[in-house]
């Protein structure tokens, strides 16, 4: 009898066994596969983050799609190649003109992985692109270098320098007359001395435009302004790519030139060409000005101002946010309170409109 009821309970445990092995293999059979990111949405959102100044979220973003291409010979890798190749370029020149110049090359490299493979008609070359930013900003690095040290004209430029910033510290308590004609004079001392392309003849120049503007002389200071814009504006497109650095330093110096003109030009009420000007000053910022990233902080700065002289707030807040979010990360304290103090203005007023 012992032994019956032994083997019933030992069949029953077997069943109880075998049951459960069942329900582990079908729970396991059906656990779903690991999801794969989807490679689109990726690009999607890399593109949206780099529109809207998160350039790190960009990064990361085009980073893990390039992690899950599809492998070699795969049916789905083109199509997913084709996807990446142009954002990544995008952001990598993006991040060039911020100064940002290891993650760029860090992109390009990503570029350049995959660029063989790569069908889009027309495409520009990755490695080309990469080579001609290291070109020019290594010329404007040497530009810089070059002005910051002076070399043999050191002691001319200590003076004409105190004379400058004495004039600065004398406008705002003298007669502006006075103070424009002794300007006009150390102006064209400092041009035949170190030329428009100089730091030293642009801190002079926005001495004498301040004074003229305490006048309300704006079109006197504007066809100033234009003379000089128009000497430094001869250069082709091509001498930027193939870094010559006449050209280089042309641009670099017809940045801070428009953002003086432009500000001159909403004074005068002449908002589109203000809004003409501030674009330029962007323009060029995106050639040059990385190494200097006050440049391209100004220029932003200038065009968000003229995008609220002509009352398009929501662009200009959107321009003005990614200039403040530079101006923060290069610890730029001046021009980060210049840009916050108009942010805030621009949202007040909003505010103001929206309560009446």
């Amino acid at each position: 009898m012992w032994v019956v009821v032994a083997m019933k309970s030992s069949l029953k445990t077997c069943k109880i066994y075998l049951l459960c092995l069942t329900l582990s293999t079908f729970t396991y059979g059906c656990t779903p596969a690991e999801v794969k990111p989807d490679i689109a949405a990726l690009i999607k959102s890399s593109i949206e983050a780099r529109k809207s100044g998160h350039e790190d979220l960009a990064a990361n973003d085009l980073k893990e799609a390039y992690e899950h291409l599809p492998p070699k010979n795969s049916a789905n890798r083109l199509e997913a190649i084709n996807q990446l190749y142009t954002p990544t370029l995008d952001l990598a020149a993006e991040l060039s003109k911020s100064g940002r110049f290891s993650l760029s090359e860090t992109m390009y490299d990503k570029a350049i992985e995959i660029e063989a493979e790569c069908t889009i008609a027309n495409k520009p070359s990755a490695a080309e692109m990469k080579r001609d930013t290291q070109k020019v900003f290594e010329t404007e690095e040497t530009i810089v270098t070059k002005a910051a040290t002076g070399g043999e004209m050191k002691t001319k430029t200590k003076v004409l320098q105190d004379i400058t910033l004495s004039l600065a510290r004398r406008l705002p308590n003298e007669d502006p007359k006075k103070i424009e004609f002794e300007a006009r004079k150390h102006l064209e001392v400092s041009r035949s001395s170190f030329g428009v392309a100089s730091y030293q003849y642009l801190d002079i120049l926005h001495v004498l435009c301040d004074a003229l503007s305490k006048q309300k002389a704006y079109a006197n200071a504007i066809q100033l302004v234009e003379r000089d814009i128009k000497e430094l504006s001869d250069f082709k497109q091509e001498d930027i790519k193939n870094a010559d650095a006449d050209a280089i330093e042309n641009v670099y110096f017809l940045i801070p030139l428009y953002c003086v003109l432009s500000p001159l030009q909403i004074k005068d009420k002449r908002f589109d060409d203000a809004l003409a000007s501030a674009r330029k000053a962007c323009e060029f910022a995106s050639l040059v000005g990385g190494k200097e990233k006050g440049r391209l902080v100004n220029a932003q700065f200038t065009l968000g101002a003229a995008l609220h002289a002509k009352g398009e707030d929501r662009e200009s807040l959107s321009v003005l946010k990614v200039a403040y979010g530079l101006a923060q990360r290069e610890k730029r304290g001046k021009e980060s309170a210049q840009i916050r103090d108009l942010i805030r203005a621009i949202e007040g007023a909003q505010g103001r409109v929206t309560n009446e």
